[in-house]
């Protein structure tokens, strides 16, 4: 098996190009999530949040990177990140190490208003966590496994009267799936490792 790519390699990758930037759009609200990397005793590990269910929720009991909706105080996106990395896991975080590409959720397996920016966090140890009302499980999972071919599965849902079929990452119990997961191809193929088919 390939060697797991190091923070530096990682930290290389990440920060090699500029992100592409989607322009402000009417009636889309704007978001933005933190990919946090840490070292661990396999090699870097990645935050991930279980979402807390809630029948309000469009995204309830999925596995996500931790991050939210900007709110009118925040000065930038990237604060948005940060803030709700806070609340969400107790986590506070530094300025980013880089910006991924937005993410247009309106043309995702579930179309939504709604433009999501990365922010990567390459941090020099795992930091303590503390989830909030709005998240069921903090999970850190090894890059590793993100990269292990036997983590690759399928995840079903409903969608306009028919069953879709999409491309998800099995770790333990939790499943890895649409937004969260095309944002982690992003991610790790910034560095060279597209996400096993």
């Amino acid at each position: 098996m390939t060697a797991v790519p190091d923070l530096e390699t990682i930290r290389a990758g990440v920060t090699a190009r500029p992100p592409t930037i989607a322009p402000p759009i009417d009636g889309v609200k704007h978001a933005a999530v933190a990919i946090v990397v840490a070292p661990g005793p396999r090699g870097p590990e990645l935050l991930f949040i279980e979402r807390a269910r809630h029948p309000d929720d469009h995204w309830s009991g999925d596995m996500a990177f931790p991050g939210g909706r900007r709110d009118p105080g925040d000065p930038d996106i990237a604060d948005t990140a940060r803030r709700e990395t806070l609340e969400e896991t107790g986590v506070a975080l530094g300025p980013p190490t880089a910006r991924l590409d937005d993410y247009d959720a309106r043309s995702g397996r579930r179309p939504w208003p709604l433009v999501v920016s990365p922010f990567v966090h390459l941090v020099d140890r795992r930091p303590e966590t503390t989830p909030n009302h709005e998240v069921e499980t903090i999970v850190w999972i090894p890059l590793a496994d993100v990269l292990d071919p036997r983590r690759v599965t399928r995840h079903r849902f409903p969608r306009a009267g028919t069953r879709v079929v999409v491309p998800a990452l099995r770790h333990e119990r939790f499943v890895i799936w649409g937004m969260t997961h095309r944002m982690l191809g992003s991610f790790t193929a910034s560095f060279g490792r597209p996400l096993p088919e």
